[in-house]
């Protein structure tokens, strides 16, 4: 019976573990990306510099924080660890590492040009992005975190029950907490350029005053399912999961709502010249698939255009601009070029990193990005490698 119960408790989590994909040390180490290939298809480009994670796979869009790329590592054998990596923008000489940072998967959308703020529910952290120290998460405890935002001063955060809080950058301290049961299960903050705090509660839009707390406006007639970007007097986002919308940060109101489902996968729209352009879900029989190009005018919401690539195959990045022209990752690998004025989707090159996750166990779901500075488009295509293309004179 002793023995029955030895086995029990020691042996058997031993073979569940080397049963387990990606765990197994019966089958080996965790999977790793293979060395990954490119094919030019476009004429006048050229790699300006790539760089490799060793440990693992990048795992959310690179963003760029000054002059710096900002990428996410998670490793095979401890994914819900990440380790966050810092490149030169010119020259991709890695500046700093920080390691065993824990990061939820929409985790490239909180950050400002100095500080980087992310979470898993429960826990939170805060990246000083010109060193990669920790400046919040250590010590700090964050009960119930649902959601948060940052600026340079302050992080702030609410959770399940309705208190929001504004916890110091610079001290850990406490800065102020209010309790407002309305809240509950929000899902955004947002700080704007002109020091609001806007939260995006059940029961409408609530608008703070970031130092204090204080509530300055309530819209509760509106509300979003999930907000992606604002500017300095609109909130742009996705509305009861079916419409987009923009809602106007100073009155409440409804500005325009149109029926375009937006499908923007960890990134938030990009807005270039007064449009926005992102990602269109296509509804099919049992599923939304990403598949329209999309571009809308920010002040009345009038469709530019909305294309789809000949293939008719899934886009799996939001869209990000270089030199007037709009780029994105498609599901077989392929970076395509997007045409801002019409649509239309041309190939610039191949990889084949997402052909190796299609072909493999793998249980780890990679997450292709793109990003793009004033002379670089910034790409991992959901595997290890970061690259940097630029076109040439």
């Amino acid at each position: 019976m002793r023995s029955s119960i030895v086995f029990s408790f020691l042996v058997l989590p031993l073979l569940l573990t080397a049963c387990w994909p990606g765990t197994s040390f019966l089958r080996g180490s965790p999977p790793t990306c293979a060395q990954e290939q490119i094919e030019w298809v476009a004429e006048k480009w050229q790699t300006a510099w790539s760089v490799r994670v060793e440990d693992g796979y990048i795992s959310a869009p690179p963003f760029i924080a000054k002059d710096y790329v900002i990428v996410i590592e998670r490793s095979f054998r401890t994914p819900s660890l990440a380790t966050l990596h810092a490149f030169q923008i010119k020259t991709g000489e890695e500046v700093w590492v920080s390691n065993k940072i824990t990061v939820g998967y929409d985790a490239a959308r909180v950050h400002t040009t100095t500080y980087f703020a992310t979470y898993e529910v429960g826990m939170g952290s805060v990246i000083d992005l010109s060193t990669g120290t920790r400046v919040l998460g250590e010590k700090e405890a964050f009960p119930s975190l649902y959601a948060l935002t940052v600026d340079d001063h302050a992080l702030y955060w609410h959770d399940f029950y309705g208190h929001i809080r504004a916890t110091s950058l610079q001290t850990g301290e406490l800065l102020w907490e209010q309790f407002l049961p309305e809240v509950g299960k929000g899902n955004s903050l947002f700080v704007t350029a002109d020091k609001r705090l806007i939260v995006d509660a059940l029961s409408g839009l609530l608008v703070l005053d970031p130092s204090t707390g204080a509530v300055i406006e309530n819209f509760p007639a509106n509300s979003f399912a999930s907000p992606e970007l604002y500017t300095d007097s609109l909130l742009v986002g996705d509305a009861n999961l079916n419409d987009l919308k923009a809602v106007s940060i100073e009155t409440g109101e409804t500005v325009w709502e149109h029926p375009y489902r937006p499908f923007i996968p960890y990134e938030s729209p990009t807005l270039y010249n007064g449009k926005l352009y992102f990602i269109g879900e296509k509804v099919g029989d049992m599923a939304f698939y990403p598949v329209y190009a999309m571009s809308v005018s920010l002040a009345d919401g009038g469709v530019v255009f909305k294309s789809e690539a000949e293939d008719g195959i899934e886009i799996l990045s939001g869209i990000k601009v270089l030199d007037e022209t709009g780029y994105a990752i498609f599901e077989d690998g392929t970076l395509r070029s997007i045409d801002l004025e019409n649509g239309e989707i041309s190939q610039v090159l191949h990889s084949d990193a997402l052909s190796y996750w299609r072909n493999t166990d793998n249980p780890y779901f990679p997450i292709p990005g793109l990003t793009a500075s004033d002379e670089y488009l910034i790409a991992s295509f959901g595997c290890s490698t970061l690259y940097a293309f630029r076109p040439l004179p």
